[in-house]
């Protein structure tokens, strides 16, 4: 979903239409996004959001997001088995193919934050780094923190 609303953002500036890509990530993963890191340019200039956009990013869709995906995380580490996903990891296919997933996607994020930002005109390299070191928190922060500017 993070990476929904900064794909959606955008959009008005690909080549091509970015929603079968959203879309697909819901069931292929963040895989789908490496194709459309493949086609996308990047984009400097802010337009204005569409009405969509606009539904979707509000300050409460923000907080339910974050709201659910600090409640995932909270329940992985307090009920989390790191034996049992290790062992998952080496023996189940989907459990590997989702972890490796994670990091592509994980690794992926700054490049989007970046160009956000640059957007935004309130780009500077220790707030980058901030928006960008701990996966999924970060990027929640992130999203939160742009609506108040």
């Amino acid at each position: 979903m993070v990476y929904a609303v900064l794909v959606l953002d955008e959009a008005e500036a690909q080549p091509f239409p970015v929603w079968p890509f959203i879309i697909l990530s819901f069931f292929m993963g963040g895989f789908i996004y490496l194709v459309y890191f493949g086609f996308r340019e990047p984009s400097r200039v802010l337009r204005p959001q569409t009405k969509y956009q606009k539904r979707i990013e509000t300050r409460k869709n923000m907080i339910l997001l974050s709201l659910v995906c600090l409640s995932l995380v909270l329940y992985g580490l307090i009920y989390g088995d790191w034996s049992g996903y290790i062992a998952s990891f080496q023996s189940n296919g989907l459990v590997h193919i989702m972890s490796i997933d994670f990091i592509l996607i994980s690794l992926l994020f700054p490049i989007l934050v970046k160009d956000d930002m640059i957007r935004r005109d309130n780009y500077n390299t220790l707030d980058w780094a901030i928006y960008s070191f701990i996966p999924v928190l970060s990027a929640l922060y992130y999203l939160n923190r742009r609506l108040e500017k």
